[in-house]
């Protein structure tokens, strides 16, 4: 047993030094075939950008991010966005590509898309990021004007009025409100990052182990099948 294990040893030493070149070359190839085949490979990425919601209240969902996280990809959605703000986009095919998620941030939605042109991706997400802010705006803003008309006439109600009281106390929340909500704003503005699991350099070395274990293949399976 002892001897027949001396003999596998002497002769993988001896196959070893007959192809010490080869053994030698071969991680170092497996390492520079990974590698370049990995900076070869157009780069995916991921564009994004974060916008922090208002906390107007209002029918239309412009403040919930489980709503819009359904209703923004939506083709019927985006189709309204194109026509209205003339984004020249594609609505059915966004519909499939883009993503609205709620953001880590309370009241936050992240909005991304995938690709390999980064330019494209930025300037197509920056387009439905804006309108998006723009409907929101019109619809803060029609509520503002609503909250002032209202405001206005109640004040003009006299002292001696009847529902003086109810209107007092309707004016004061009124106020509360107005001085409570806030507009959805752009809190992250369109980025782009790569997407990439592995590094360039991270493939190479994986190359290199991998290029190792197919040297000690070479120098011990032979040795196993031997008769």
């Amino acid at each position: 047993m002892y001897n027949s294990f001396k003999q596998y040893l002497h002769n993988i030493r001896r196959r070893g030094k007959k192809i010490l070149w080869l053994l030698i070359l071969l991680p170092i190839l497996t390492a520079g075939i990974a590698y370049f085949l990995s900076a070869n490979t157009p780069t995916s990425y991921k564009t994004s950008s974060t916008i922090k919601l208002g906390n107007f209240q209002n029918t239309q969902g412009f403040t919930d991010p489980a709503y819009l996280s359904n209703e923004i990809p939506s083709e019927p959605y985006l189709t309204s966005l194109n026509n209205k703000y003339d984004l020249d986009i594609n609505p059915e095919q966004l519909s499939s590509s883009l993503t609205v998620t709620e953001g880590a941030v309370k009241k936050t939605i992240v909005f991304s898309l995938d690709g390999r042109n980064s330019a494209d991706l930025e300037k197509t997400l920056d387009k439905i990021t804006s309108a998006f802010l723009s409907e929101g705006t019109t619809v803060y803003k029609e509520k503002q004007n609503l909250q002032i008309e209202s405001f206005e006439k109640l004040d003009k109600i006299p002292p001696e009025h009847p529902g003086y009281a109810t209107a007092q106390k309707e004016l004061l929340e009124i106020g509360k409100e107005r001085a409570d909500s806030k507009n959805s704003y752009l809190l992250e503005e369109v980025s782009s990052s790569p997407v990439s699991l592995i590094s360039p350099a991270n493939k190479a070395f994986l190359g290199f182990l991998l290029g190792l274990f197919l040297s000690l293949t070479i120098l011990v399976v032979p040795e196993i099948f031997r008769k």
